[in-house]
């Protein structure tokens, strides 16, 4: 049957999909609770696609993601971590073109996370409200909504209850926190790149400037002297990403989009690599204790 066949008229493709294999991942998956996410096939492919059922051939790993319960990733916030992202595997979203590097996950698709996130070219997500807020830093590309264009270095924040239609043409990498507001913080900001006030410079930085601070959380983006060592004193918690550049915390090399998260009283100390290093940095409680509740 060639697609040419489907197109244009009334017609379908009538089947059922058999194998001793496939019956028993069906009748698994009620009393499991697992769901399925179901692989698409463009219509060019249909010919492919029933050939696939009809012979068995359909290969589960690849169409098949199973989710049983809420993810869980670095939960612990009373323990340093960190985290090189760049050696991290891509996850797909529930988008097509939209996949992610996920950081820190309490939840299931709602979830209170941090992330990387990567919209291929011409990817984009349905309007969607974020009823716990939103976070993000543009690291690559240009990201883009029905409000504008936000190129690498953009930085803005979307307070609980805004909504949007996130996608990219060309494709963008960013950086997202979600859920982690806390009651009564509704600033909606956007910070172009290079914009924000100039903030006082620690030991082994060259420029450093705020790009949001409202007393209870201080965001910074800062450049470090090549060779330096920083500290970093963390009096109510501290999160940090590299972009661009090279650290060495403890034994550990940090490249770009390397992520760490701190528990107050714990400083961050660095070696800086030759090339200098570029990093944001979050000065604030891990989880506000009145953080917004997620839904049940």
């Amino acid at each position: 049957m060639s697609a040419g066949y489907l197109v244009g008229a009334e017609r379908g493709v009538i089947g059922s999909v058999t194998g001793s294999a496939f019956e028993k991942t069906l009748d698994s998956r009620v009393p499991t609770g697992v769901r399925p996410t179901i692989e698409t096939m463009p219509l060019e492919r249909a010919q492919v696609a029933v050939q696939k059922m009809r012979s068995g051939d359909a290969k589960f790993g690849s169409c098949w993601r199973w989710e049983t319960r809420p993810m869980r990733i670095n939960e612990d916030l009373a323990r340093p971590v960190i985290v090189q992202a760049a050696k991290l595997d891509w996850v797909p979203s529930p988008s097509a073109g939209v996949d992610r590097r996920m950081l820190y996950r309490i939840g299931g698709e709602v979830a209170r996370a941090t992330s990387i996130v990567r919209y291929g070219p011409g990817s984009a997500f349905p309007r969607h409200v974020h009823s716990g807020g939103e976070e993000i830093l543009v690291l690559e590309g240009t990201f883009q909504d029905e409000h504008g264009d936000y190129p690498a270095g953009c930085y803005f924040r979307n307070p609980p209850g805004t909504s949007h239609v996130p996608a990219s043409k060309d494709g963008c990498t960013i950086f997202v926190r979600l859920w982690q507001y806390r009651e009564g913080d509704d600033a909606q900001i956007v910070r172009q790149p290079g914009e924000g006030e100039a903030a006082p410079l620690r030991e082994g930085a060259e420029a450093a400037r705020v790009l949001f601070d409202d007393g209870k959380e201080r965001v910074l983006i800062e450049d470090w002297r090549p060779g330096s060592t920083v500290i970093v004193e963390n009096q109510r918690g501290l999160e940090f990403l590299v972009l661009t550049g090279s650290l060495t915390v403890g034994s550990e090399q940090l490249g770009q989009q390397s992520w760490g998260r701190m528990p107050a009283g714990e400083p961050l100390e660095a070696g800086v690599g030759s090339e200098g290093t570029q990093i944001w940095i979050k000065d604030a409680p891990l989880q506000h204790p009145d953080v917004l509740q997620m839904p049940a």
